[in-house]
């Protein structure tokens, strides 16, 4: 028979901050530009490809070509950074010609939501910048943090018979460490705060989602990880207390060992750890 052990989030905050703390201070911020940090990315599997805009400081898409018009670029960049959890800060430039669209992703996962410039009045100066910003998002060393943005138009600027695109530029992407590693390795996810209570019943598990209406959201689930991040159970929710019999859907028992269970609903996660001896 198994047992488990709550691993609560002061305790997960204390192990982070071993390695976090050792490297890097609340507050500690670094840049890195478009041009030189980040490696442009070739085109392929429907994105096109940036050209670099050296007056601005920026990587920008061609839009003359029309190929490339209402298609995404990107970049990436690995992370040399300690583990931990930051606050990530992308620094666009508004265009008269369009509104740009931007995705940020750490291995392939999109954090936070999809970013758009404001509409750039033909007053105010063109490329003037704007800050696009995602909190709480858990960054580990050697993760691939990778930039998109999108070549738009507002179909307000007269050009050669048609209208002018903007060119989805940007100049960089500033990294604040705001606190040491509570999130789940190598997914972006990161820990709010215990508010699952879990518990074991025999060779089973109960799992209470506390404070949390599950039964009128459709969309929330339950989502159990392993120490490497990888997903390896997830539950729709219907009730607020989840009843598990410990066995993966390959009929497998859990194995001994830490594991991160998250609940998620939209843009919302709570999360909380636990030992299987």
């Amino acid at each position: 028979m198994k047992t488990i052990k709550l691993l609560g989030f002061s305790t997960l905050m204390i192990i982070g901050a071993v390695t976090a703390f050792g490297q890097s201070q609340v507050g500690d911020k670094k840049v890195f530009q478009a041009l030189g940090d980040f490696k442009i990315m070739p085109a392929g599997n429907g994105f096109v490809t940036y050209y670099e805009h050296a007056a601005e400081k920026a990587v920008a898409i061609n839009a003359a070509q029309e190929p490339n018009r209402n298609k995404w670029a990107a970049a990436e960049l690995k992370f040399p950074g300690a583990d931990g959890t930051y606050k990530l800060n992308l620094k666009g430039l508004r265009e008269w010609d369009g509104d740009t669209e931007y995705k940020i992703k750490v291995n392939g996962t999109q954090v936070g939501t999809d970013f758009k410039n404001d509409h750039l009045p033909e007053n105010m100066k063109d490329y003037t910048p704007q800050f696009h910003t995602v909190e709480n998002v858990v960054l580990k060393k050697d993760d691939v943090i990778r930039v998109e943005s999108k070549c738009v138009s507002n179909g307000l600027i007269p050009e050669k018979g048609a209208f002018a695109w903007a060119r989805g530029r940007w100049t960089q992407l500033e990294v604040e460490f705001t606190g040491a590693t509570t999130g789940i390795a190598g997914t972006g996810i990161p820990v709010i705060s215990s508010r699952i209570a879990v518990h074991s019943e025999g060779a089973s598990f109960r799992f209470d989602f506390v404070g949390m209406d599950v039964k009128s959201d459709a969309n929330a689930r339950f989502t159990i990880y392993s120490v490497s991040g990888k997903a390896i159970k997830v539950f729709q929710l219907k009730e607020t207390t989840l009843l598990w019999d410990g066995r993966l859907d390959s009929g497998i028992k859990l194995e001994s060992g830490k594991y991160t269970g998250v609940w998620e609903s939209g843009s919302h996660r709570i999360s909380d750890s636990f030992m299987v001896f």
